[in-house]
């Protein structure tokens, strides 16, 4: 999956996907403009980028449109 490995869960917003690794790390993609992808510069990424701010560890993920995170 473009590039990255032992992703347990997708999960799939309105213009963005995110991906949750065994390790628990989030890497996302797609539309960035809202804050979607979890970056301190709200840009668009082609390729899956680390997510920052995100706690160690995470377990689940959920994604759609209208409720960017900030």
């Amino acid at each position: 999956m473009l590039g990255l490995a032992n992703v347990v869960e997708v999960a799939c917003g309105h213009q963005h996907t995110c991906a949750r690794t065994a390790a628990g790390k989030v890497f996302c993609w797609g539309a960035g403009q809202q804050g979607e992808l979890g970056q301190e510069e709200p840009l668009d990424q082609a390729a899956p980028v680390e997510s920052v701010g995100l706690p160690i560890g995470v377990t689940e993920l959920a994604a759609g449109n209208g409720h960017p995170v900030r």
